[in-house]
């Protein structure tokens, strides 16, 4: 993982949200990784055009939180991103609120072929997506 997003490090830190009850997705984007932690809204990452969606995963299950913190999931599917179109990062949001920023990925970019795309937690960090 490579950043949280300022909203949601602030809503972990004072359990004003729940990892494990939230409905998380993941958004797959092309172009030039854009990570600014203010943001408060995916359209704001739209509107400076430096990226663009190109797909949108399926309900993310399997969350968990161990007691170190790790926030955890199970592997994320991604459906039909077009072929030739190169992944570079990726956002989990929560509706339209970014939560994390993630591109320190094995893998990225990806040329996708078309078929789904499977993104695997960290597995050195026991399945987690980061740490609080």
């Amino acid at each position: 993982m490579s950043g949280i997003y300022d909203n949601a490090r602030l809503k972990f830190a004072t359990a004003a949200l729940d990892w494990r009850s939230a409905n998380y997705l993941l958004t797959a984007w092309k172009g030039t990784k854009d990570f600014v932690p203010a943001d408060a809204n995916i359209s704001m990452i739209t509107a400076r055009g430096q990226a663009q969606q190109v797909g949108t995963s399926m309900p993310i299950v399997g969350k968990a939180v161990d007691t170190k913190g790790v926030m955890k999931t199970n592997a994320v599917v991604i459906q039909g991103i077009p072929a030739g179109n190169t992944v570079t990062f990726f956002v989990m949001a929560l509706g339209t609120e970014p939560m994390l920023f993630v591109d320190d990925v094995l893998g990225l970019p990806y040329l996708s072929n078309g078929l789904d795309i499977v993104v695997q937690p960290d597995w050195a960090l026991a399945q987690g997506w980061c740490r609080v």
